[in-house]
């Protein structure tokens, strides 16, 4: 199986109704625009998916609609639960599809696991997907484990772990996995991150606002010089914008500006007020990202 490489969209999940059900049509619209956006790959049940408010019934409609409507793009499903029988369900679900890989996250709940705990999920994930290969989703600050040498060694003797996706959001922690583990891919997780990690020999990026503006992480990643310089700046003045919200809802927010349909977010994540909206809006404007 070819190595993923280049922009990964961890894809929003769009709702509607009073119930907030699963959007199935506004999604299939969603994968067309990153499709045309020229981005590499998806990321299905990611954290910008929403994927802890959904029942494992919508992450399997999910994961099969983006299958269907994948158009060459590449497919990694984030594994995301606490529960080992989801985590292993999905797993299973992605090989069915013939998924490239998995995001394989740690369980988040209960915290102050042991690490013997902590590696029995993670092989219980594996084992359910066949061979499909494991990128390990590090994001302590949601997740409180974080994926060190001890975890990571661990789990290596599976054969399985192909990479890494780094969320922190610090050059010092991509300097480290990079350094520490060279035969892991490793993608950036950070959207102010995008040209960096290019810098630095990653393998690519996977961060939350390619969901509103894929040609702008495109671009950052694969521009010549000056482009992927001035589309990297913007990105990073569009993600400022998202200090003190819920990012999937920013992106959603964004994408009601650009002209979709305004999808909300589930509970406990939290939508953007009227006048947060209209803010946005009109930074959008002054970047020249809004007519």
């Amino acid at each position: 199986m070819a190595r993923l490489r280049g922009i990964l969209v961890p894809t929003i999940v769009p709702f509607a109704g009073s119930d907030l059900g699963l959007d199935e049509p506004a999604f299939a619209n969603h994968l067309a625009f990153l499709e045309r956006g020229g981005v590499d790959g998806l990321v299905v049940l990611g954290t910008n998916g929403e994927f802890h408010s959904l029942t494992l019934e919508e992450k399997v409609r999910a994961l099969r609609l983006a299958a269907e409507k994948r158009r060459g793009m590449r497919l990694l499903a984030g594994t995301g639960a606490s529960s080992l029988a989801e985590a292993a369900a999905v797993a299973a679900e992605a090989t069915r599809l013939r998924y490239d890989g998995l995001l394989l996250a740690p369980p988040f709940y209960p915290r102050g696991l042991q690490a013997r705990g902590l590696v029995d999920f993670l092989r219980g994930v594996l084992d359910a997907a066949g061979d499909l290969p494991a990128y390990l989703y590090h994001i302590p600050k949601f997740t409180g484990v974080a994926f060190d040498r001890p975890l990571i060694e661990a789990l290596l003797p599976t054969g399985r772990v192909a990479g890494l996706k780094d969320s922190t959001g610090t050059v010092a922690s991509l300097a480290a996995f990079a350094s520490g583990f060279p035969g892991l891919d490793l993608f950036v997780g950070s959207d102010s991150l995008v040209l960096e990690g290019r810098r630095r020999g990653a393998a690519g990026a996977v961060t939350g606002l390619s969901n509103a503006f894929p040609e702008l992480a495109v671009r950052a990643w694969s521009g010549p010089p000056p482009e992927a310089e001035a589309a990297q700046s913007t990105l990073a003045a569009v993600r400022a914008l998202g200090e003190g919200k819920d990012l999937p809802a920013l992106s959603k927010a964004i994408l009601g500006l650009r002209g979709f349909p305004r999808a909300p977010v589930r509970p406990p994540v939290t939508d953007l007020a009227p006048e947060e909206v209209e803010e946005v809006a009109r930074r959008l404007r002054e970047l020249g990202l809004l007519p």
